[in-house]
């Protein structure tokens, strides 16, 4: 009787330990997806206690947070409004760049990194149709982005150390972190220049591994939109840079 018992157990362990082998890429990825969903609910709790709170009904500008913001959000309304090509103009003597910086102005033409800007601006476009409101794109947006970082940092670590394990370990982590450029309302350069580090990463791993040249091409691509998006681009440079000089020792 202890024998068949025995047996029995033994048969449970093994499709237990089959299924989970089967099924382990598939629960990674699932916890991945809950990880990411997590940092977007977690992101985007401002945004709903502003309007939960009734004050938005009244300030939609408050959805918002600090002056960059309202800077980025204004210059999207000036792409929807003029079209995409007005950014060219946008310098003094021209009375929208006097209205920044009084008395002598901004040239958006030269001190502005546009890639978060266009991004927004066709994300809106694609969004206007259905009557959304440019104040909630713009403020919804960082919590998005901040999800969709979580997956990216996934994908970095396991390409890194083959390890399912160690990517959603690493997804939870930052989804549970403050990432204040991530918050809902705090639309800035950084937001994305965060999101897109771990995919230029990731393809530039890829290749480096592959020899694909359409890795190499992705990886490029990725890493000058990455230039366009953030001043700190560097930040995403210096961990390709350091495995490009140990590539050797690696």
């Amino acid at each position: 009787m202890k024998m068949v018992r025995k047996i029995n157990a033994m048969r449970t362990t093994a499709n237990w330990t089959a299924f989970a082998d089967r099924y382990f890429d598939l629960l990674c990825v699932v916890l991945v997806v809950l990880a990411a969903i997590t940092a977007f609910y977690l992101r985007i709790q401002t945004y709903v206690a502003v309007v939960e709170s009734g004050i938005a009904a009244n300030n939609p500008e408050a959805k918002l947070n600090e002056l960059d913001p309202f800077i980025n959000t204004w210059l999207v309304k000036y792409l929807d409004e003029h079209g995409p090509f007005a950014t060219l103009n946008l310098k003094p003597p021209n009375d929208d760049a006097l209205r920044f910086w009084y008395p002598k102005g901004r040239d958006f033409v030269s001190t502005m990194l546009w890639g978060p800007i266009y991004t927004m601006y066709l994300v809106y476009e694609l969004l206007k149709p259905f009557g959304v409101n440019l104040y909630d794109v713009m403020a919804v947006a960082p919590a998005v982005a901040g999800a969709f970082t979580v997956i990216g940092i996934a994908l970095l670590v396991n390409e890194l150390v083959k390890s399912r394990t160690a990517s959603v370990v690493a997804s939870w982590i930052y989804a549970v972190s403050y990432i204040s450029r991530e918050v809902a309302g705090f639309n800035v350069n950084y937001t994305y220049g965060l999101t897109i580090a771990p995919y230029a990463q990731w393809f530039q791993v890829k290749a480096f591994k592959s020899r694909s040249l359409r890795d190499f091409i992705v990886a490029g691509l990725l890493i000058a939109y990455a230039a366009q998006l953030w001043a700190g681009v560097s930040l995403t440079y210096a961990p390709l840079l350091f495995f490009v000089v140990t590539l050797a020792l690696i």
